[in-house]
């Protein structure tokens, strides 16, 4: 389980198990059951569950907990879930927080690097064009496209599908 955002009273996480439409359903119950848990919206495609909580109610480390306790692959599935295959819990590692490993890490400093360089490449057309540098504004557009190109083909699945 990883949690992909989390801001006060808002949680999204995400498990490969929630692409099964039953686990992921099954899931969704038991957290509407906790109480101050107003809200719990499953999106099997991308293997997510957005939950929406009350703080006064519930806190994010009882709502993770009881996550953990379903879609940790150490521990047996509760007989509510359908099981993980001894493959599946051997493919993925689950765990809560920041990625360590390294083949989690790249995909994660290519994105900030891609966003800070269309970032940058506009703030300089931009400035190329104010200050009427037109090579320059010419020149960091054409950088801006291309790593907008390089964004939109990582986005491409989100983008068509």
């Amino acid at each position: 389980m990883v949690i992909a955002s989390c801001i006060d009273g808002r949680l999204r996480v995400r498990d490969e198990l929630l692409r099964n439409t039953a686990a992921a359903d099954a899931v969704r119950r038991v957290l509407l059951a906790l109480p101050g848990v107003r809200e719990v919206s499953a999106n099997p495609r991308a293997g997510s569950l957005l939950i929406i909580y009350q703080q006064a109610q519930t806190t994010l480390r009882k709502i993770t907990d009881l996550l953990s306790r379903y879609l940790q692959p150490e521990r047996s599935a509760p007989a509510s879930l359908p099981g993980r295959s001894p493959t599946e819990r051997r493919s993925h590692d689950r765990r809560i927080g920041p990625p360590t490993r390294r083949s989690e890490l790249f995909p994660r400093i290519r994105r900030q690097a891609v966003n800070l360089g269309m970032l940058s490449a506009l703030l300089v057309s931009m400035a190329g064009a104010v200050l009427g540098a037109k090579m320059l504004h010419i020149v960091a557009g054409v950088i801006f496209l291309g790593v907008l190109a390089i964004h939109l083909f990582d986005k491409r699945l989100s983008l068509l599908f």
